[in-house]
């Protein structure tokens, strides 16, 4: 296999961290990879940490410095100045297992796929993505066994470029969002059960900052709501009841696990994560959504009194 692989590792102020990222893949078995490290602004010695690696490696690495932007727009910006044919977006404290790229190639290659989901260490546990037989890729999504941290994924470049890349209005979720939007093109998947990756940000971590700030709370709404827009549009009303419930339940997790939503944040999502639906179906949108919404409060109020 000759196919060049791009990396691209946006990083802001991690440098102890980064440091054994960029060594996990510079310890890759595949051998034509292209390393992109994006340096978010940092005020750090991250500059200084690249230039060292880059003196000592014969990999191709390479470095691009932007302002803070955030991790969105230098995932764009590396994917901009990449020269491989397939592409990973990693995260500056993640680990790969040193057979990753190898591995994911070879099964895009050998399934004719255009992207390739592993599985991951997330702290302890093991995340395996599957796809659920006779359902379409969307249920698998929504369900949660095809997991959408891209950091597990290898990608055709072409196929996230056709898509414009990760969308840069959203300051979490974008994971996710990119992986929803590429399924809507119907690409040819294929998964992995090694855990080919060490994850460092546990997924309730993530989950419980929804409302700590509002830009969060404004990313989980509109990525939910492209979903329910994109369903309600093509008639798929399985796959929407499915997000409404997923929508629901987060909300109710995040609230659970210590989330700073308000009385207020709470109706606001519940009234805009329906804004972009027009007409009659917006109005039934909303209200199964508030139905689920109270219906998972008295289950879990029910639960903490047993």
């Amino acid at each position: 296999m000759d196919l060049v692989v791009s990396i691209i590792v946006p990083s802001f102020n991690r440098v102890e961290l980064l440091k054994s990222c960029v060594q996990s893949i510079i310890d890759q078995s595949y051998e034509n990879i292209e390393l992109i490290i994006v340096d978010d602004g940092s005020t750090d010695a991250t500059r200084e940490l690249v230039e060292q690696i880059q003196g000592g490696s014969s990999r191709t690495i390479k470095y691009l410095y932007q302002k803070n932007s955030g991790a969105p727009t230098a995932r764009n910006n590396g994917l901009n100045h990449s020269i491989g044919e397939y592409v990973v977006f990693f995260d500056s404290d993640d680990i790969m297992h040193k057979d990753r790229i190898e591995l994911q190639l070879r099964c895009i290659l050998n399934e004719g796929a255009d992207a390739c989901a592993a599985a991951f260490f997330d702290g302890e546990k093991v995340i395996i993505p599957s796809l659920i037989p006779n359902q379409s890729q969307y249920v698998s999504y929504l369900k949660g066994v095809l997991v959408g941290s891209t950091q597990a994924w290898m990608f055709r470049k072409s196929l996230i470029l056709s898509i414009g890349g990760y969308d840069e209005a959203l300051s979490c979720f974008q994971d996710q969002d990119l992986v929803f939007r590429m399924l809507c093109l119907n690409p040819k998947i294929t998964v992995l059960g090694d855990p080919l990756t060490q994850f460092v940000d546990r997924a309730e971590v993530r989950v419980s900052s929804i409302g700590k700030t509002q830009k969060g709370l404004d990313s989980f709404i509109l990525a939910h709501s492209k979903r329910l827009e994109f369903f309600v549009l093509n008639n798929l009303f399985r796959e929407l009841n499915i997000e409404i419930l997923s929508f629901c339940r987060l909300l109710q997790l995040a609230i659970r696990l210590g989330s700073n939503l308000s009385v207020r944040n709470i109706y606001e999502c519940l009234i805009r994560v329906s804004m972009r639906i027009k007409g009659v179906r917006r109005i039934f949108v909303l209200l199964r959504i508030c139905f689920y919404f109270v219906l998972y409060v008295i289950v879990g109020n029910i639960r903490k009194c047993i």
